[in-house]
């Protein structure tokens, strides 16, 4: 299973088993009652507890046809079969079912482990890099596929089960984003800057911020470009900048005792824009909620 995420279907393959999985065996006892199985050494993740709840979450049916009109027909797990049933998984079910709090601790488990194998392969792979310019390459390129899949992901309407898994992962990706970056910090490629941006931002949500910036190049509020930053000179977008340093400050980005004044010239050199009157308190719009509306997309 891939440990970058970057849809809903790639969320639901995390955690929902299949029927009939080629890694999993499925048997009865003799009173009816569902055995499952998972070859753990092939199959993420191994959900001892939660497994069993998720498969009987899936409606297991075949289609019996009369000219152009279709009737489902139930079936039980014991007559399923994939080449010629059909199976459709239901969340309500799965809700009214699962151990939230059990699913979670499972999920967590599970996600922690393809974490470990994902920083092994990258560390494997900077090994072998020969030259300091491979490695920041290569290292560039990892931290970046965490950005994006943090963007993709965090964009998602999910339900209640998705949710779950999602915020787990966008955990993990801020803690490997965190350990990467503290494990391989000479080679980052802004690192005068990202230690100027220490100095500003609160030591704990300098990663989480970085993540914010990428989804704000993204959405291309920013330009990035031979190495700069570049703030979208737009009509109206001065404000934008300004109400953004608003929000960090707000949010408790700030370091304590930081002047809103100092934030706003910060960005303005690391964005390589000026605000000009935007940025005198005079010219201050708008309460914390309207502020959000212009970065919906944002995850502070």
């Amino acid at each position: 299973m891939n440990y970058l995420l970057h849809s809903i279907k790639d969320i639901n393959t995390a955690f929902i088993i299949k029927p009939y999985d080629p890694h999993i065996h499925i048997s009865f006892n003799d009173d009816e009652r569902l055995l499952i199985e998972i070859n753990s050494s092939v199959y993420n993740p191994h959900l001892p507890k939660s497994k069993e709840a998720i498969i009987a979450s899936w409606a297991l049916f075949e289609l019996d046809s009369f000219g152009d009109d279709f009737e489902k027909i139930p079936i039980s797990l014991k007559k399923y079969d994939p080449k010629k049933h059909f199976a459709k998984f239901k969340f309500n079910t799965l809700e009214e079912t699962l151990d939230y709090n059990v699913f979670k601790a499972e999920m967590r488990h599970c996600i922690q482990a393809d974490e470990e194998r994902y920083r092994e392969d990258v560390s494997k792979g900077l090994l072998r890099a020969n030259t300091s310019l491979k490695i920041r390459h290569l290292l560039s390129n990892r931290l970046e596929g965490i950005n994006n899949s943090i963007i993709s992901i965090s964009q998602l309407e999910l339900n209640k089960t998705q949710n779950i898994v999602r915020n787990l992962y966008l955990d993990s990706y801020r803690s490997t984003i965190i350990y990467l970056s503290d494990k391989y910090q000479e080679y980052l490629p802004n690192k005068n800057e990202d230690n100027e941006l220490g100095k500003l931002i609160t030591h704990d949500k300098v990663s989480t911020f970085l993540a914010l910036e990428t989804q704000l190049i993204h959405k291309e509020y920013i330009q990035k470009s031979a190495g700069q930053l570049y703030w979208n000179n737009k009509r109206g977008f001065k404000v934008k900048l300004v109400n953004f340093c608003r929000l960090l400050y707000s949010k408790n980005y700030i370091i304590k005792y930081v002047s809103i004044d100092r934030v706003i010239d910060f960005f303005e050199k690391r964005y390589n824009i000026h605000t000009g009157d935007q940025a005198k308190p005079s010219k201050f719009k708008g309460s914390e909620k309207l502020l959000e509306v212009s970065f919906y997309f944002l995850k502070f």
